[in-house]
């Protein structure tokens, strides 16, 4: 499930993923995960990735995970 909703500059992404479809479960939260997000200003329909964000440099350009943040979910 994604959302996705703009007021003025601010663009907010609220993406919601079942744990089971990528693998995860309860003990994974709790052990970590590296985790990096890209997003793409794509105004060219598909044709060009020139602009993006991502969280740390590395997703984008060569798909390296290696300094991609630690998360852990704690209850």
């Amino acid at each position: 499930k994604l959302e996705t909703s703009r007021t003025g500059t601010k663009t907010v992404y609220d993406a919601s993923i079942p744990l089971e479809a990528i693998g995860f479960d309860e003990e994974t939260l709790r052990n970590g995960f590296r985790f990096n997000a890209i997003v793409y200003d794509d105004d060219a329909m598909g044709e060009s990735r020139d602009n993006w964000i991502e969280i740390v440099p590395g997703i984008a350009s060569g798909k390296d995970y290696t300094d991609a943040p630690f998360v852990k979910i704690q209850d």
